[in-house]
């Protein structure tokens, strides 16, 4: 026998094992790209020693914070240790390498102090921007990221913290060695400053139109693990005609009312079919009870005359069974035969095993044809308490006319049931309806987001132009990421959703550092060879290999949210290294003008 379960407990059972499983193994996997990634961007194990000590201390601090909070984390906000070490150690990397750049010429302490109170400025700006985004999903509907976003923005602050305090501790406990200084070219660029800013601007016209196809799916069965035994049970079910998980369900009050509302869904073009209390009555019943009752007059006789099993002819037996012998050759009836000489009450008991389960049928039959109808109160109560509350209402079921094979059809189902029954629920509109809350809340906080961050700018750099180009490469890389989103068959989740103000965080965090260093009047303000550009490039990549290993989960959701943020980084990171510097050298010729 095989036995194979789902439902909805099931399914959320081993959704959270394969997303706790998914979490744990990506922390580890990142843990680990991220120290290979910093070794190969500082070429100092000692660096590489006090960023990591740093980082997980920040780790632990805010899980803490996190559990204190929230006392346990929910399929979503799981992934904040991922999240963490990727914007985590973004703090320690700008710090750690502009300290080195200048150890070389004033020693590594006072390299310290005065990284401190040059980039401290710029670490300082992108602690509560980024935290701002991940904020904008607080006062939402949706509880998992709005969790998540409380967590994400927690860690933010404490890694600031560290990366101030204690990792200047370890860099001179380690003893540090210097960095190598840079040379920069500000204005040197083998494709050209003008070139880049006119390619970009000539890409985004054909990536703003895909980036308006970009869609949201509200289905929670593509989220979960697709290897799950409780999944793939789901998917057979689905597949099977006649059964649809997809049942909407409406209360009413009375028997009247319900039979009203039951009335009133079978007449729905969507409607399958509909099943409350009243549907286990047949109808119609005078005639066919009148139908059973000429059945019954016919059959009696011959019923009643078949109450018991005639004693076998024995001879009559033998010739029958030796007949069958000749067509169909058996050992056991060579076996029989030869028993039943020495024992003819083998015939009756061959009769009885043979014929028995007729007399079954037949009583059955019998009871059947004397029925005198069914009513309400024949229903069996375990099946009674199913459709009627202990309060006295109603519940009625109404299935699908169409198989729901994708989202566009549940739509529609949920649509045309909810138009006349406004207060109905059921998976199907909890399905829908989330879909669109989530939906709302995305748009909200990425809108709230892009406000806050552009007030705080503006108002603790004074000038307008320099929040134009801290914001430029976010609303690139967002522009592209979605156009090239579409095109990869991708689209936005209940896990994903994270991106966009993930996006404007980190895209906020490294424009910040780019444009202080540029209004700061040195050719190395633009440089890729100088400490910024090296420092934006290392955080970039220490970025995505931190989020690229949440592809690894098997839990889908999760899987898709690591693709979507690497795919996103990688657009950030290009926009911010190359079309960024681009617009700032063409600021060089006239520093100072706007600062």
């Amino acid at each position: 026998v095989d036995v194979s379960l789902t439902g909805k407990i099931a399914l959320n059972a081993e959704e959270l094992k394969s997303v706790s499983s998914g979490a744990s193994l990506a922390g580890v996997l990142s843990l680990a790209l991220v120290t290979l990634v910093l070794f190969f961007g500082t070429r100092s194990v000692r660096a590489v020693i006090a960023m990591v000590i740093n980082l997980l201390v920040g780790l632990i601090m805010t899980g803490a914070a996190a559990l204190l909070l929230f006392g346990a984390l929910n399929i979503i906000s799981v992934a904040f240790a991922v999240l963490f070490i990727g914007l985590g150690i973004d703090f320690a990397i700008h710090l750690m390498l502009r300290a080195r750049e200048e150890a070389s010429e004033r020693g590594l302490a006072p390299a310290l102090v005065h990284a401190a109170g040059t980039s401290g400025l710029a670490l300082a700006l992108c602690a509560p921007t980024t935290a701002l985004a991940f904020l904008s999903f607080t006062p939402t509907d949706y509880a998992g990221l709005s969790q998540l976003g409380v967590i994400a923005a927690i860690g933010v602050f404490v890694a600031l913290l560290s990366s101030v305090t204690l990792l200047p501790a370890l860099l001179i406990l380690l003893c540090v060695p210097a960095g190598r200084g840079s040379t920069p070219r500000a204005g040197q660029n083998r494709f050209g400053h003008k070139a880049i800013v006119i390619g970009t601007a000539l890409l985004l016209v054909p990536a703003a139109y895909l980036a308006t196809q970009m869609r949201f799916s509200a289905d929670p069965i593509a989220l979960k693990d697709p290897t799950a035994p409780s999944v793939q049970v789901y998917q057979r079910l689905l597949a099977q005609e006649g059964f649809s998980p997809h049942v909407i369900h409406v209360l009413a009050q009375t028997p009247k009312g319900a039979a009203a509302l039951a009335a009133k869904a079978e007449a729905l073009a969507a409607t399958g079919r509909v099943v409350w209390d009243g549907s286990f009555v047949p109808k119609e019943q005078p005639d066919k009870l009148e139908l059973i009752e000429e059945t019954n007059f016919l059959l009696a006789s011959d019923l009643v005359s078949q109450a018991a099993i005639a004693p076998v002819d024995i001879p009559s037996a033998q010739r029958a069974m030796a007949r069958l012998a000749k067509v169909a050759p058996s050992i056991v009836f060579d076996m029989f035969l030869k028993r039943a000489k020495a024992e003819p009450g083998l015939w009756d008991t061959l009769a009885q095993a043979l014929l028995s389960s007729s007399l079954d049928l037949r009583e059955t039959l019998t009871a059947q044809l004397k029925t005198q109808g069914v009513s309400a109160d024949d229903v069996p109560d375990a099946l009674r308490q199913r459709y009627r509350g202990t309060d006295g209402s109603f519940r009625v079921e109404i299935f699908p006319k169409e198989t729901i094979g994708d989202e566009k059809a549940l739509a529609r189902y949920v649509e045309a049931v909810t138009s006349v029954f406004p207060n109905a629920t059921g998976s199907p509109v909890q399905i829908v309806r989330s879909g669109e809350i989530v939906e709302g809340a995305m748009i909200q906080a990425v809108l709230t987001a892009f406000a806050l961050v552009s007030v705080f700018l503006l108002v603790m750099l004074r000038s307008f132009k320099q929040v134009v180009f801290v914001l430029t490469p976010v609303v690139i890389a967002g522009v592209v990421t979605m156009a090239a989103a579409v095109l990869l068959g991708l689209s936005f989740n209940f896990a994903n959703v994270i991106v966009l103000p993930l996006l404007l965080g980190l895209g906020v965090d490294a424009g910040i550092h780019y444009v202080r260093r540029a209004f700061e009047g040195s050719d190395a303000e633009v440089s890729e060879t100088g400490s910024t550009g090296r420092a934006v490039l290392l955080s970039a990549l220490t970025t995505i290999g931190s989020f690229g290993t949440l592809m690894v989960s098997r839990h889908a959701g999760t899987a898709s949210m690591g693709q979507l943020l690497t795919l996103a980084l990688i657009c950030l990171m290009v926009a911010t290294l190359v079309v960024l510097p681009a617009l700032l050298r063409w600021r060089v010729k006239t520093r100072g003008a706007g600062a």
